[in-house]
């Protein structure tokens, strides 16, 4: 024993538990087996049922025999002696009668009395002579029998009971329905079994003779019978009227078949349709009259010679007591052999799962973060030190990964921060108003994807008779694509406003978009410059999604111009088309957004379902009104497949009224680009963090002799933004700043913001920030006391790069030095000064 015992214990953990297990189960399975087998679930299952069925057997051989024979030999022994008298004697029926009675029920609890309806002359038919009765006067158990005899004449009553007209149909016995004797005092409830008897000669009927039964003797005979304590036993008549049951709503009231409507128990339906057939049988029911709330078993069966219906019904949980009780010692057999394998298996396992607690105290410590935990000292063989070895790589490798994953974390942050600032700066550049002229309507959107992308749209005055439409999808996407968007939309602007054709335009602005593009990003553009008097269009299109014209009552595509893209080759020269627009043309302009966009099968909504949907544009809808159906369409088309791609649009309608000739300013309120066209001066982009000359030649520098709008102390926490945010909208409104602007200067603000809130203290600190306006410039100011940090000194990040590629950080202020013109830092008198400005 002692070496099986060392030799058990070598064995691996696992085998030894699950052999221990196995073991354990095969001998209690087999237990249960052998304790289960010869059927003796089955077997007592049979026996209940057989002895439901022996009782409502017993039932009705008792009623048959004490109740229904007694009445019927009774009876007919009754009708035997009037057949052998001559003359009828009304004493002697009366005597004879009365013995028969009280030998047939001498406890008095079930005859209610008899009867003798004898016929006029012999005959069947005509008026009939006398009907007498014997009374039982009291019935109850120990009350002495006593009767009445009466006589009477009054006889139309009688002729319609049950007993009279079925017997003389039947001329034969009969048992009646049971019926109400509203002829007696009481009205009592009775049963009746009658049968016809004979003149001397056998041959005609001379009357008809009968004993009725009390019902209520009855009802408490049933209302007594039980088995094993807690059966109820119902009887029915053979119509299916409740003669006995439980409840006085029920009982002489309703038949099972009204019962079964009534409560939609089609058991009961079936019980009774079974009765009246004579069949006997066993029902299950889920709901009963008798028993509420309880599943229940109904047995029935039926009496013979009356046809009357005995039921017996047991709830579920009662009828198979015992069988419960039986299930309760299996599953207490159960119990205890699963107690004995608990035992058994804690006893085995205790001393082998010590090491597997002391690898799990160690796991829980490195869960929160503890690598410096102590690791227990376990290098075996077998599986725990297998584990515990698994642990240790565990843990080196968690350390790796989870500093790995800071640094990713951080890569992200950084990157979503960068790309949440190209967006606002991208869309800032967008044109939000319109200009208001009766020569033409224009109205454009752009509605973004998530991930930055390169559309833009542009319009503007060329000159009072001039207008100019543009739209434009550079190559790629992310922050490369936008920078290179905001570039092509500075160069556009600029030099579209030098007076000279569209193809001198589009030639200028492909050189500069090939100098240095050693990303190879290119663009597709639109453009066209609209005569407002005359309604002649020049454009060029350099590689973009052909426009649709609206002329002459339907949408149409230009037919495309043989042009390259921008930035693509230098020395391209571009050709440009003309289109002749009259009063109410329309001319919409898309990027592939629209034509691309796809439904969540990867279907593309395409150019004929875009011209189709213009189509259906009504001539009095509003180039916003267009804009909004054609978005709401794509919106319907795509569902809920994701925007991969910016949607950009515009339409332009030439109502062909010349402002000059009614003497309205033409203001360039569409060119929102960073340009500095808008402000009507001529400027080639200028080096990064240089100060240059604003109109008045001043310097930034000589900000001694500005004008101090404001200063405001901040705490340093990133809740504060909204406090600055609205303080720097607040000023660069009263100091006029475009709308355009004011989100330029609030997304560069932020930025600065943010970095004195993440690294200028270790501790709570503040920021000054100070708002000054000075030559057509507005200018802001932060100071702080933190740690000396120049962020100007950051090297500009590659944005040809992708993101992965990319280094961590610096995207934030190139874009700030991008959006501003000018930017300046010093460190005075222990304080970080960033200031910055943008032309009014």
């Amino acid at each position: 024993m002692k070496k099986f015992r060392h030799w058990f214990f070598d064995l691996p953990f696992a085998l030894r538990l699950n052999f221990s297990i196995i073991i354990l189960l095969v001998i209690a399975i087999s237990g249960i087996w052998i304790f289960i087998s010869g059927h003796i679930r089955p077997y007592m299952e049979r026996k209940i049922i057989d002895a439901a069925n022996d009782t409502i057997s017993d039932i009705i051989s008792d009623v048959t025999l004490n109740v229904i024979r007694k009445t019927e030999s009774g009876t007919k022994l009754v009708a035997h002696l009037l057949e052998r008298e001559k003359n009828f004697s009304l004493s002697d029926f009366s005597y004879n009668t009365q013995t028969i009675i009280k030998t047939i029920d001498p406890e008095n609890t079930l005859i209610n009395g008899a009867f003798v309806y004898i016929f006029p002359n012999g005959k069947k038919t005509g008026s009939l002579n006398q009907i007498i009765k014997i009374k039982n006067k009291e019935q109850g158990p120990g009350i002495p029998v006593s009767f009445i005899t009466e006589s009477t004449n009054k006889l139309e009553l009688y002729q319609t009971r049950e007993w009279f007209t079925e017997t003389m149909e039947k001329q034969g016995q009969t048992w009646t329905e049971p019926y109400v004797a509203d002829d007696e005092e009481g009205n009592p409830v009775l049963v009746t079994f009658a049968l016809p008897f004979k003149q001397e000669n056998g041959k005609d009927w001379k009357g008809i003779t009968g004993i009725t039964i009390s019902l209520k003797g009855l009802q408490h005979y049933f209302e007594n019978i039980a088995y094993n304590g807690n059966g109820k036993a119902l009887l029915l008549s053979k119509k299916g009227l409740y003669i006995s049951h439980p409840s006085p709503d029920v009982k002489m009231e309703k038949t099972i078949f009204d019962l079964a409507k009534e409560t939609g128990i089609k058991e009961l339906q079936t019980i009774g349709e079974e009765m009246a057939k004579g069949h006997n049988g066993m029902l299950y029911m889920k709901k009963s009259t008798v028993v509420q709330g309880s599943s229940v078993v109904s047995f029935y069966d039926v009496i013979p010679n009356t046809k009357w219906g005995v039921c017996l019904v047991f709830t579920i949980e009662a009828f198979f007591q015992d069988l419960r009780k039986f299930n309760f010692e299996i599953l207490l057999a159960q119990l205890a052999t699963i107690t004995i394998l608990i035992i058994f298996i804690t006893v085995l396992s205790r001393d082998l799962t010590k090491n597997l607690k002391k690898l799990s105290n160690v796991a829980n410590e490195y869960g929160n973060g503890n690598f410096t935990a102590r690791f227990p000292n376990l290098y075996g063989k077998d599986e725990i030190g297998t584990l515990a070895n698994a642990f240790r790589n565990m843990k080196d490798n968690l350390i790796k990964y989870i500093e790995k994953e800071k640094k990713s974390y951080a890569f992200e942050q950084n990157m979503a921060r960068d790309m949440e600032v190209a967006r606002r700066i991208q869309n800032a550049s967008m044109t939000a108003e319109f200009p208001k002229d009766p020569s033409f309507s224009v109205t454009a959107a752009m509605h973004p994807a998530k991930e930055v992308g390169g559309d833009f749209y542009d319009c503007f005055y060329l000159d009072k008779d001039k207008y100019a439409v543009l739209i434009a999808d550079v190559s790629g996407k992310g922050i490369p694509a936008a920078l290179f968007m905001m570039m092509s939309k500075v160069i556009l602007n600029t030099i579209a406003e030098s007076n000279i054709s569209l193809e001198e335009v589009f030639n200028k602005v492909n050189e500069k978009l090939c100098v240095n593009n050693e990303a190879e990003m290119f663009v597709t553009v639109f453009m066209g410059s609209l005569n407002l008097k005359t309604g002649e269009m020049e454009y060029v299109n350099a590689g973009h999604n052909p426009p649709l014209l609206k002329t002459g009552g339907k949408y149409e595509f230009i037919k495309p111009l043989k042009n390259m893209v921008l930035g693509a080759y230098s020395g391209i020269r571009y050709k440009s088309g003309k289109l002749n627009l009259k009063q109410g043309d329309r001319l919409f302009l898309y990027t592939d957004g629209i034509t691309e966009a796809q439904d969540k099968n990867g279907s593309l909504y395409g150019s004929a379902r875009l011209k189709e949907t213009l189509s259906k544009a009504d001539d009095s809808m509003s180039p916003a009104e267009t804009l909004a159906m054609l978005k709401k369409d794509i919106d319907n088309f795509a569902g809920e497949a994701q925007q991969t791609d910016d949607i950009t649009m515009l339409e332009l309608i030439y109502t062909g009224h010349n402002a000059a000739d009614a003497g309205i300013e033409k203001k360039n309120l569409g060119n929102t680009s960073l340009s500095p066209a808008e402000n009507n001066y001529q400027q080639e982009a200028k080096p990064l963090h240089k100060q240059p000359e604003f109109s008045d030649n001043v310097n930034i520098n000589e900000k001694q002799n500005f004008n101090v709008m404001e200063r405001r102390t901040f705490k340093a926490k990133i809740e504060e933004w909204d406090n600055v945010a609205e303080f720097i909208k607040t000023k660069s409104e009263d100091a006029g700043l475009p709308p355009a602007k004011q989100t330029k200067i609030l997304i560069s603000a932020e930025e600065i913001f943010s970095n004195i809130v993440h690294y200028a203290y270790e501790y709570p600190g503040q920021a000054d920030i100070i708002t000054e306006v000075k030559n057509g410039a507005f200018f802001i100011s932060f100071e702080d006391t933190g740690i000396p940090y120049n962020p100007l000194e950051q090297a500009d990040p590659d944005i040809t790069l992708t993101a992965e590629e990319r280094k961590i950080g610096g995207l934030g202020i190139f874009i700030v030095k991008k959006s501003m013109d000018t930017v300046e830092y010093e460190r005075k008198d222990g304080k970080n000064i960033f200031t910055m400005g943008i032309r009014i």
